[in-house]
């Protein structure tokens, strides 16, 4: 099979000195792409606004009869009139039951009355990504089973919040989530993570076995660890 073109490089520098070895060093660029500087960070923040401005343009306008693809079409119509080029990642647009499934992408179904609105969706600004999403309910207002478990969800993130800070793994933020569920009966029902490192991609390089440090920025939370929302 064809010579991956990294080997390729490393021969040559071989033959090119006899005593020379190759080190794999990549692990640094992943170490330095973890920490963001405060422009990059800023690059981020407009990111999220332009998101924002998305889904503020769907709780104005959504209304039943429309389908999931009406939505996300005026999702990233509104990114783009707002000076995002690309999408961070593919938009997730859930009503009815396919908001229970992981990963949706159909978005094909219609918008029925009493239905909620799943939004998992980002735009992408100066290459760094935004992940957000939202769970609204159609008509404008949640029936009392919708708002006992949006509450319950609310809860656990507003919690995983305040766990966030250097010093702490993304697992201890999790489970400080799951507690929260688990307590209010809902525990066989979450069975995704918390949050994931997010940066140049939605799903960013980083080592999940390490505390968490100043500048890294990860999901779920909607939290950058130096104490700024994101």
């Amino acid at each position: 099979s064809p010579v991956p073109k990294d080997l390729e490089i490393f021969r040559q520098i071989q033959s090119r000195s006899l005593n020379a070895t190759v080190k794999d060093c990549s692990n640094l660029i992943t170490g330095m792409r973890q920490i963001k500087s405060k422009e990059e960070i800023a690059q981020m923040q407009k990111a999220i606004d332009i998101t924002k401005a998305g889904l503020f343009k769907v709780f104005r306008n959504v209304k039943t009869g429309m389908i999931e693809q009406d939505v996300q079409i005026m999702l990233e119509n509104a990114f783009r009139e707002n000076g995002a080029k690309n999408l961070a990642f593919s938009s997730i647009v859930a009503t009815g039951h396919n908001t229970t499934v992981l990963h949706y992408t159909k978005n094909n179904a219609e918008i029925k009355e009493g239905d909620l609105l799943l939004m998992d969706v980002g735009a992408e600004y100066g290459h760094y990504a935004a992940d957000v999403t939202r769970t609204i309910p159609v008509s404008g207002k949640f029936s009392p089973e919708q708002r006992k478990i949006y509450e319950i969800v609310l809860k656990a993130q507003n919690e995983a919040m305040k766990k966030v800070k250097p010093g702490v793994l993304i697992d201890e933020v999790h489970e400080t989530a799951r507690k929260v569920i688990e307590e209010a009966g809902y525990g066989d029902y979450f069975m995704h993570g918390t949050s994931h490192f997010i940066g140049l991609e939605v799903h960013d390089v980083g080592d999940y076995d390490k505390p968490l440090k100043p500048g890294m920025v990860i999901s779920g939370t909607l939290s950058c660890i130096q104490g700024r929302c994101c």
